[in-house]
């Protein structure tokens, strides 16, 4: 099968594109506070983690060969990032929620009557994981923001987030950086909603059924252009096809006078 270029582009559309995306963060019920979707504009990037199979090196016929080993690694942590507005909005929510982890309220062991507190970064106390958990899903979206690919990452929680530098030289919009850690992640390709890639041959087919019946005043317009060309050649070389070839472009002008006027043949 020959590959030209209009069968490539009758089965290829415009592309997966990066900055085509969309992300859902769900922190936990008991935190108090969800992140909305105005939020969610602000995110300038996302991962989609890949994922790996373990493997161990079994000697055969004198080669390595590497086999499973009965583990996936599907990356453990997922890198999000915001820009931030004048009031580090984005930035607020993600410290809130990493150290919701670690504040877990305690009492002194003196007595019954101890005074009680919370953990803090000095003195950590760490909540139960169903309690700081969320979910974050990553949406990949065509050019008309029709969802293409969705990626669900479970149980995550921000374990960490980047310093922010400041200075007198620096320019820009500052972004806050986060890494969330992950139990696992699925995917999902959103195939129903996929507009099917026009296949090229039965798109000609269509319209050359769709072309109207030629009728006598075009076979003419045929025969003419066909005379016109084979006279452009020989007034070269001839002076009487030259004398031809005028005559009959002032026909070719009246022609085109008449379509005008009258809307075709």
């Amino acid at each position: 099968m020959s590959i030209t270029i209009d069968t490539f582009k009758a089965n290829f559309d415009t592309g997966a594109r990066a900055n085509l995306f969309d992300v859902q963060l769900t922190s936990p019920a008991d935190l108090g506070w969800q992140f909305e979707a105005g939020d969610m504009l602000r995110c300038r990037s996302v991962d989609m983690e890949g994922s790996s199979l373990g493997t161990n090196t079994r000697d055969q016929y004198n080669s390595g060969y590497d086999i499973p080993d009965g583990t996936v690694d599907q990356g453990g942590f997922v890198d999000i990032s915001f820009i931030c507005d004048q009031s580090f909005h984005d930035r607020a929510l993600i410290e809130a929620w990493h150290q919701w982890i670690y504040t877990a309220p305690y009492k002194f062991q003196d007595g019954p009557s101890a005074a009680g507190t919370q953990g803090s970064a000095q003195i950590p106390v760490m909540k139960y994981l169903d309690e700081y958990i969320g979910e974050m899903v990553v949406y990949a979206l065509r050019k008309d923001e029709t969802q293409s690919m969705k990626y669900t990452y479970h149980d995550v929680y921000p374990s960490s987030f980047d310093t922010m530098s400041f200075g007198a030289t620096e320019e820009g919009i500052l972004e806050i950086k986060a890494s969330f850690q992950y139990r696992h992640w699925d995917s999902e390709y959103l195939v129903q909603e996929r507009k099917p890639n026009r296949d090229f041959n039965e798109y000609y087919d269509k319209l050359k059924s769709q072309q109207p019946e030629i009728k006598t005043i075009n076979r003419g317009r045929e025969i003419l252009d066909g005379t016109l060309n084979a006279l452009k050649v020989g007034s070269r070389f001839n002076k009487k096809s030259g004398d031809y070839l005028n005559k009959l472009s002032s026909l070719d002008s009246s022609y085109n006078q008449y379509r005008n006027i009258f809307g075709g043949g």
